[in-house]
């Protein structure tokens, strides 16, 4: 998986097309957090988060922040985690769904 990522970095770098430079990013975090690197994971998944909010991806967002999400509240780090998730909902539609809004909006449930 490492070489896949590491594979997906450099296409993403050699073609300079950055749209899924947040999404190799995230998957980096989640590949850290099988590894039980808690600390590296966390800051992939913050590392995505800003990459895909600095270039609009509003989906790449969602994804990041929910990842960093779940990731925080496992670790035990609740603070800030809704406000996190809530931000990145605010740009979607209600009845939009998708896997990716349906697993957002059931985290937040946890929350409530």
């Amino acid at each position: 998986a490492q070489e896949a990522l590491a594979a997906a970095a450099d296409a993403v770098e050699a073609s300079g097309e950055r749209f899924h430079a947040p999404e190799v990013e995230r998957l980096r975090g989640v590949l850290a957090a099988a590894r039980g690197e808690g600390g590296a994971a966390a800051g992939h998944y913050q590392s995505a988060l800003e990459m895909a909010q600095a270039t609009g991806s509003r989906s790449f967002a969602l994804r990041a922040a929910t990842s960093l999400a779940a990731h925080r509240l496992a670790a035990g780090d609740g603070e800030g985690v809704r406000d996190l998730l809530a931000a990145e909902l605010q740009h979607f539609d209600e009845g939009v769904g998708s896997a990716d809004l349906d697993e957002a909006r059931a985290l937040m449930e946890r929350l409530s």
